[in-house]
């Protein structure tokens, strides 16, 4: 791997979940050196740029829905994307740089609801509390290998596939919490992404970097 600099010019980055959403920012805002289609294949796909370089598992689900009300079907169907994607997203992009003997760095997408509750969101919030611990315990075993993982901590960001959270975002506005003063979006979540990819990131590993406007303060 070479150095990753601001811009990863000549790095291949994989960002999952890009076709919409925070993910379809942050690909126009990075190089992406993947192909659109499953994970296996995205990450065999960029081995024709040299292999990854830079992981971002973004792909993620949710449906807002009352605790007594979550089905198993819908329980299992979030955490199918957005746990056991993350975990093997994580583990495929690993394989490639141990087996390259390249190091790399992983970003996973975790959610302020994996540090604290919110109505209607527990079949979510499990799913983000996985991705935390999973960043830190596949930074624990990576980092001889020279790779690092980190996660950002999403708070309401208004996009077109988070059901009721357009509203909940608009709501951090004037909502009695303070010190957020408008609902976020995808765009602030951008810099965050890619200063944990990174060098200026080398001596950070196993973190989960809150955005949200200070809304947990």
């Amino acid at each position: 791997m070479g150095t990753l600099t601001a811009d990863f010019f000549g790095e291949t980055v994989v960002v999952t979940g890009a076709s919409s959403g925070i993910g379809r920012r942050g690909r126009r805002r990075v190089r992406r050196g993947g192909r659109d289609g499953r994970q296996e294949s995205v990450v065999t796909a960029a081995r024709e740029f040299g292999g990854v370089d830079v992981m971002v598992n973004n792909a993620g689900i949710h449906v807002n829905r009352e605790f007594l009300d979550v089905t198993p079907a819908e329980y299992d169907r979030l955490h199918a994307v957005n746990a056991r994607g993350a975990f093997f997203g994580t583990q495929l992009a690993a394989r490639d740089m141990v087996e390259r003997d390249a190091g790399g760095a992983i970003v996973n997408t975790a959610s302020t609801t994996s540090g604290h509750a919110v109505r209607e969101h527990s079949h979510y919030a499990t799913t983000k509390g996985a991705v935390k611990m999973l960043t830190r315990s596949a930074a624990l075993e990576l980092a001889e290998h020279g790779i690092r993982v980190n996660a950002v901590a999403p708070g309401p960001i208004a996009t077109e596939i988070t059901e009721g959270w357009s509203e909940r975002a608009a709501d951090a506005v004037g909502g009695g919490r303070e010190p957020p003063t408008r609902a976020g979006r995808p765009e602030d979540l951008l810099d965050a992404y890619r200063y944990l990819a990174s060098e200026g990131a080398d001596y950070v590993t196993g973190e989960t970097l809150w955005v949200d406007g200070g809304s947990h303060v």
